[in-house]
């Protein structure tokens, strides 16, 4: 199938996969408390979690949370991200769905539906990462002195700032959220392959 209009089988199949791996891949780092490890402090944060005693490996999904609110999160950067990795990994989740239906018959409506949804998606895990970086501005100490979550998480230098860290380290919940990012690309770029074209003069 596919040269009719209908759909690959064998791409449908990789479009599902790598779909669902950016979702899961996404929610990972999303709950993972280690996106900045600072070097000073045995403290680690994440958007929506935090960790200490990393020296005894502790640190680990799902660390502790900062609060019930989104409130609560550090910054007002990371709250955004959040909230745009959360969507656009729901989003990749509900597509997975209705990928995994077409192979068993679906409109070309349906499809190009589903591809929009996939690089809707795929836009939404790039915002966050990009306002996951910003974020590290809230991260620099005031006065020379850390302050810890869950109150907040300023435990890198003073001279942090978006896109740019001094005494802390990447950690792999963000490394992680960049892959998500990329595997989202990816299944954006096979549905489009396996997506319905109108034909000239259509």
């Amino acid at each position: 199938m596919g040269g009719d209009g209908g759909p690959n089988i064998c791409l449908t199949i990789a479009w599902a996969l790598f779909t669902i791996a950016a979702a899961a891949i996404s929610l990972y780092a999303l709950s993972s408390p280690r996106w900045v490890e600072s070097e000073d402090v045995d403290v680690a944060c994440g958007p929506i979690a935090y960790c200490t005693n990393m020296s005894l490996t502790r640190c680990t999904i799902p660390g502790s949370k900062y609060g019930d609110s989104i409130n609560n999160l550090p910054g007002l950067w990371w709250q955004a991200a959040s909230v745009l990795l959360a969507v656009g990994a729901t989003l990749l989740a509900m597509s997975f769905l209705g990928i995994v239906a077409s192979i068993f018959g679906g409109s070309k409506t349906m499809r190009t539906t589903l591809h929009n949804c996939v690089c809707f998606a795929g836009i939404l895990l790039f915002l966050g990462a990009i306002l996951g970086l910003v974020g590290f501005k809230d991260l620099a100490m005031e006065n020379d002195w850390p302050e810890l979550p869950p109150g907040a998480c300023r435990i890198c230098n003073k001279n942090t700032a978006p896109f740019v860290l001094v005494d802390c380290n990447i950690g792999d919940g963000l490394i992680i959220a960049i892959v998500g990012c990329v595997l989202g690309a990816m299944a954006s770029c096979i549905g489009y392959t396996n997506t319905p074209k109108k034909s000239a003069g259509s």
